[in-house]
């Protein structure tokens, strides 16, 4: 759910609809993974209807990602507000177009510049769950700053699938390295990790042994 990610600071509740008043990338991206794989299901099962509706709702959901949350002055996927303003913070999720098929091969080349970026999603270690430019990663809270497995996995997974077999190899190089810190020496599966030390436990609300911190080695 990404807490208290500075992703969702400018999205307003709204009571009507029970939800922010943004559009969000991670989740439209899932969801419209989740319609694909849902057609492969019942093409399987041979329910040819079920099949071609699922499919249809994945291209329509991908092609409104593609044109409605592509960040052009910033060459990255990011959230947008109902106004129609793209959301200032970025997280790891601005990556998860990649997985559903929603980035054009122009958008997947300047995604990858983000990934080395030093100011963005770059440096030592890697993932940060905010860019390294935003005031929100000095917060160093949760998901202010900090590397998470599970998106390091989940952008593993959206290189992977458009063919940069390059830079998903150096991202699981890069996990590896940075789980083996832990634990080599302490024997910690961190749940998350400080996006500029690599230190699992600066925190009060981290846990040092977490079942999702095994994603970082199983890359």
């Amino acid at each position: 759910s990404m807490d208290n990610s500075p992703i969702h600071d400018q999205a307003a509740y709204d009571p009507e609809t029970r939800t922010l008043r943004s559009e969000d990338v991670g989740l439209n991206s899932l969801l419209a993974f989740d319609a694909e794989v849902l057609s492969w299901i019942a093409a399987e099962l041979g329910d040819d209807a079920a099949a071609a509706a699922h499919a249809e709702t994945a291209a329509r959901t991908r092609a409104k990602i593609g044109a409605e949350l592509w960040d052009d002055s910033r060459g990255i996927f990011a959230n947008r507000l109902w106004s129609g303003e793209f959301v200032r913070s970025l997280g790891p999720t601005s990556f998860y177009p990649l997985i559903c098929g929603a980035a054009s091969p122009e958008q997947a080349q300047r995604l990858l510049a983000h990934l080395d970026d030093p100011a963005t999603f770059g440096g030592d270690f890697v993932i940060p769950g905010t860019t390294r430019d935003d005031p929100a990663a000095k917060d160093n809270s949760y998901w202010r700053g900090r590397i998470w497995p599970p998106l390091n996995w989940m952008v593993w997974h959206g290189l992977r699938w458009n063919g940069f077999e390059a830079e998903a190899v150096k991202l699981a190089e890069d996990s590896l390295r940075l789980f083996r810190a832990a634990w080599d020496e302490r024997r910690l599966c961190p749940e998350n990790f400080n996006a500029e030390t690599g230190e699992p436990m600066d925190q009060p609300d981290t846990e040092g042994f977490y079942s999702w911190g095994a994603l970082m080695p199983a890359l």
